[in-house]
Parts: C-alpha cells; sequence; structure tokens
C-alpha cells in the first residue's frame, strides 16, 4: 500500500494560506472540468474523487487545521534537507515546487481519514409510491482502504449494496414510500460501520406527500332523449367519464330507475365513455320522465340527469292526432325538460328563455312560421312582413335553429 504524504494544496492547486473562499471556487473550478457528467475520461472519476477528499479535508476549518501542521512540518523538513550547490532554499510557509530527492527520512504519514459525501441525505418532498435515490461517496484519504458495512436504520432506508471494499466506492441510497404509513416529516440514519475508521451515521431526512387522488368529472351533465316513441328502437347517449385529477379513475356506474342502462357497469381509466340506453316500452305514453345516473369512484362521486317524453305507439293506417296543437305541445314538453335541469349550462339556459317566450307571446299555431322568420332575419335573408319580430334581442342563431330542428324533429314524430 502507497502510503506516502498526499499534498491537498497541491491536489486542489491552491497556495497553503488561501482563503476559505478560494478554496471553494478552485474545488469548484475543478469539478466542472472533471465531473463525470461532463467529463467522459477514465481518470475523470479518480481525479473527482481525489478532489472531494481534498475538500473535505481543507473545507473544514478544524481538519484543514489538523492537516496544515503536518503540512508545515513536511515543508520545514524539506527547507532544511540538504540542497544541491546552487539550488535556492524554499521559505517556510511557502508551496513546495518539488519533493526532495536527499535530506532525513520523512516523518510518519498521518492516519488516514474515513469521508463521507455528502453528509446529509435529504430526499425533499417525494410522494407515496415513488422511490428516489441518493448517492453515498465512501472514501479514505491519503492513500488508505476502506471495509464498510452499510445498512438503514428504518427497513424504508434501501442500500444497493450491504458492503464496500477498496478506497473508494458508491452506495445507492433509496426510500421504499410503500412503508410509509403517516405523511409529513420522516428521519432516519444510514449507518456505516468500519473496523479501522469507526462508525458514523448519516441524517436521512424526506417529507412525504399525499398519494395523488383522482377526481371525477361527468360529461355532459344533461342527458336528453328528446320524444320516444314506444315500440321504436331505443335510443342511447354517450357519457364521458374524466379524470380532472391525478393518478387512475376506476369505479361503477348504475342508473336509479329501472327504463335507464349503462354498460359498461365497471371501469378503469382517465378518460372512459359510457352509453346510457332509455328503454320506454313498459312506461305510459304521454308523459315526461327524469331518472338519474350515478357513478361512484376513487375519486369521488357525479351524477348526470337523463330526461325522455314517452309518445304512444302509431296506430295502424292512421296518424295520430291530438286537439292540441303540436307546436304547443313541444313548448311544454321543452319548457318542463329544461326547467327540470338543476345546473343548467349557458346554452340550455338561453333555450330556455327562448321556450318561455314562445308560450307567452306566440300562437300556438305561429311557432313554426315565428322561428322560420327569426332565421331568416337573422341570416339577412328577405321576409315578407317588415313587422318587428316578437322574439329576445339576445338569442343566437345556433339556438333559434337548433330549436327549430327539433321542432321539426317533434312533428314528424308525432305524425
Amino acid at each position: 500500500m502507497n502510503k506516502r504524504f498526499q499534498d491537498l494544496y497541491k491536489t486542489l492547486q491552491v497556495d497553503p494560506d488561501a482563503e476559505p473562499e478560494v478554496i471553494a471556487a478552485a474545488y469548484r473550478r475543478l469539478a466542472a472540468k472533471y465531473h463525470p457528467d461532463v467529463n467522459a475520461s477514465p481518470e475523470a472519476a479518480e481525479r473527482m474523487l481525489a478532489l472531494n477528499l481534498a475538500y473535505e479535508v481543507l473545507g473544514d476549518p478544524v481538519r484543514r487545521a489538523a492537516y496544515h501542521s503536518t503540512w508545515r512540518l513536511r515543508a520545514q523538513r524539506d527547507q532544511d534537507a540538504p540542497r544541491p550547490h546552487g539550488q535556492p532554499r524554499r521559505q517556510a510557509g511557502h508551496y513546495p515546487s518539488a519533493r526532495p530527492t536527499t535530506g532525513p527520512e520523512p516523518p510518519p504519514p498521518p492516519v488516514p481519514t474515513l469521508v463521507l459525501t455528502p453528509a446529509v441525505l435529504d430526499f425533499g418532498r417525494i410522494r407515496r409510491g415513488h422511490r428516489p435515490a441518493l448517492t453515498l461517496q465512501i472514501g479514505v484519504t491519503d492513500g488508505g482502504t476502506v471495509q464498510a458495512r452499510v445498512r438503514g436504520s428504518q427497513p424504508w432506508v434501501l442500500c444497493s449494496s450491504s458492503e464496500v471494499q477498496g478506497p473508494h466506492g458508491k452506495v445507492e441510497v433509496s426510500i421504499d414510500t410503500t412503508q410509509l404509513d403517516q405523511r409529513g416529516q420522516h428521519r432516519a440514519e444510514l449507518l456505516v460501520d468500519t473496523a479501522a475508521h469507526g462508525n458514523h451515521a448519516i441524517p436521512v431526512f424526506l417529507y412525504l406527500l399525499a398519494a395523488p387522488k383522482p377526481y371525477i368529472m361527468l360529461t355532459p351533465t344533461a342527458l336528453d332523449f328528446g320524444a320516444v316513441r314506444l315500440g321504436s328502437e331505443p335510443p342511447s347517449l354517450p357519457l364521458r367519464v374524466l379524470n380532472g385529477g391525478r393518478g387512475t379513475l376506476e369505479g361503477v356506474a348504475a342508473a336509479r330507475v329501472p327504463w335507464l342502462t349503462v354498460e359498461p357497469a365497471t371501469f378503469r381509466g382517465n378518460q372512459v365513455d359510457l352509453r346510457v340506453t332509455a328503454r320506454v316500452d313498459h312506461l305510459p305514453s304521454g308523459c315526461d320522465y327524469v331518472g338519474q345516473v350515478d357513478v361512484s369512484s376513487n375519486g369521488g362521486e357525479a351524477t348526470a340527469q337523463a330526461m325522455a317524453f314517452v309518445l304512444r305507439a302509431p296506430r295502424p293506417g292512421t296518424p295520430w292526432r291530438d286537439d292540441t296543437p303540436a307546436d304547443r305541445l313541444f313548448l311544454d314538453h321543452r319548457a318542463r325538460l329544461l326547467s327540470s335541469v338543476a345546473y343548467p349550462t349557458a346554452r340550455q339556459a338561453i333555450e330556455l328563455e327562448l321556450v318561455q317566450h314562445l308560450q307567452a307571446c306566440c300562437p300556438g299555431d305561429q311557432v313554426n312560421r315565428t322561428l322560420q322568420r327569426a332565421i331568416a332575419h337573422l341570416k339577412g335573408l328577405p321576409i315578407d312582413e317588415v313587422a318587428e319580430l316578437a322574439l329576445p334581442a339576445n338569442i343566437p342563431l345556433d339556438v333559434l335553429d337548433d330549436v327549430f330542428q327539433r321542432l321539426r324533429r317533434w312533428e314528424a314524430y308525432r305524425g
């Protein structure tokens, strides 16, 4: 084993009388040059370890003072040693440029010191389920070797290797967050036991955050099946389940009323499309029906409302008739459905305002004609009457057109 004295000042390329700020700046400059992340040469790792060991001693005022006494004694011995003729002597305290070739036997080397970098393992804020890792570097100054056993004081502190042998080594330290029950600050120690250099404890800190929590969202929140005729194909509408939080959403969906069915009944994922079907064959005709679809998950619960108006089956060879004008029935139906929505959208609120205005101001058999004239007026088309249209001024064209198309489908169903 090579026991020669190591000049740590020469390793960091600083003067022995340099200020601590100068030593720190020199270490940062050389570390930026020889760090393995930026220097792929085979000697970079060895050079970086030597820089770390030198800075561990010179960066600590107490250890630097002890080392400096030994270094100054070596420098004084070098000064007092005989020199070849003509070679100037160095002054004590100045940086030695070369090791003496003659003179008395040098003093015994200093005792090798165990160096652990970093001195604290702080994992910061981590979430449950994650497994962060930090690297602990172990080395010995002055050419010594180390034989160490490494272990965590808590079962959630894991080490990639339990033993380190040689002049230096690395240990990956990770955290198993599944073994931590409570969120908040957690503290442990990484124990490094050696026979020649004593036992050491590296503090381990972390703050455990709460596990990612999903948050359920439904779109749309209102399912309008419109008029459904008995004996026709059961209509179905899509219901999308979204995760507005973090993690994975999973749960079940079910309808509160028997005339609604939901498929699939169970789901897992952050965007799932369900199909809600209205089966009204067993329901009395001529009535409005409102039902709910409940979705329960690990991200909470949500409810979507479903609405339908049941028409009776057509009589063979005879169209279905009613004494009430079809337009008036349509307005009454739409007003009931839109008024039953607990949280209407902006578009539904505008449509309800339009329907209520038509109920109050428009004759029952003139709804179709009034909507046609209003749409033509907004599109800039000529109309045969110049009288002012009795409609609210803030109704957009797309809402007018949607109500008009619904009215046409209503009339087709009733016919």
